[in-house]
């Protein structure tokens, strides 16, 4: 019986003013000469901006070609005094006169290299804009950029400047190169050890360590020291290579390994004798195996030395690995 009287009271409260959408009581004739007013306004505001665009176009044929003219005889008259400013300031970057920069390595197409460079930066003219703003985050990946490999294509040096003829040029210069060349002959053999033992540190072989210093420089090693050589990842393992220096002045080459085929070939393994440091290590960690040049055996004194140092003793040895 309930729910019968409230679908009655449902149904007188229907016609309720409070349970409907009320329309604003506005004539259609004042909406019709509101529409009126506006598209009146806005055709007067389309013909004035044809003429607008008329006139800016009359203006630019008239104004244009004689500023782009004036522009560019400016342009190539400041450029060749740019260039020249240019030019005095990379050569005595190159000469040391703003420091020696650092000692890195240079990524080439062909092979790496190493370089002193030091940052350099485009100026700014006011230091408060964006683009300012833009130029101290670059120079913050600089200097990160040091630590690392550097590309050669942001490395200039004083040859490069030869295309620069305009003030659009030099900019285009200093946007393009990060870095300026220093003169290499200043670097001393301190230097030359320190990022020898940082690449060592890194894993980088001694192949590709003696590729990229210079051809006069040999690194100091000492009977017994373990040496990075490669390695190679799988999805049932992973290989590691080393090299160990023997007191006959070669390198054992020995691996260690970790996967699924531990119990098959264990996790050290010794493979023979490297006469040749430049050498390229080649490991395969799906077969656990060396797959490089054929390697030599070791000597009496080798083996000798080897089983009676205790990092090395317990490595499995092929007892006729000894000549």
């Amino acid at each position: 019986m309930e729910s019968l009287k409230s679908q009655s009271f449902a149904k007188e409260k229907k016609g309720d003013p409070e349970n409907k959408i009320l329309q604003a009581p506005i004539s259609e004739e004042i909406m019709k000469q509101a529409e009126g007013a506006e598209k009146e306004f806005r055709e007067v505001d389309r013909v004035i901006e044809k003429h607008v665009q008329e006139s800016r176009k009359k203006l630019r044929d008239e104004e244009i070609p004689p500023a782009e003219e004036k522009e560019k005889k400016i342009m190539l008259e400041i450029g060749a005094k740019a260039k020249k400013e240019l030019d005095q300031w990379l050569q005595k970057i190159y000469k040391g006169e703003y420091g020696n920069g650092e000692l890195v390595v240079i990524k080439h197409r062909e092979k790496d290299t190493l370089m002193r460079v030091i940052p350099i930066e485009k100026p700014v003219y006011n230091p408060s804009t964006d683009e300012a703003r833009e130029r101290d985050r670059r120079n913050k990946e600089k200097i990160n950029m040091l630590a690392k490999k550097i590309d050669s294509d942001y490395v200039c040096t004083p040859e490069n400047t030869g295309n620069i003829q305009t003030y659009q040029d030099v900019k285009k210069f200093l946007l393009l190169y990060e870095f300026a060349a220093v003169d290499f002959a200043k670097t001393t053999r301190e230097e030359l050890d320190n990022l020898y033992k940082k690449l060592k540190d890194n894993g980088r072989t001694m192949a590709y360590i003696l590729k990229v210093f210079p051809s006069d420089y040999k690194p100091e090693v000492t009977a017994g020291e373990i040496l990075p050589f490669g390695g190679s990842s799988h999805h049932s393992g992973d290989i590691s290579g080393s090299l160990i220096v023997l007191p006959t002045g070669r390198f054992a080459v020995i691996s260690e390994y970790s996967g699924e085929k531990e119990r098959q070939y264990g996790t050290q393994q010794f493979w023979g004798v490297l006469d040749d440091l430049m050498v390229d290590p080649n490991w395969s960690a799906c077969y656990v195996d060396w797959e490089g040049p054929e390697l030599s055996k070791l000597t009496d004194e080798e083996y000798d030395f080897l089983k009676g140092n205790s990092k090395f003793k317990d490595i499995p040895m092929i007892t006729d690995q000894s000549s």
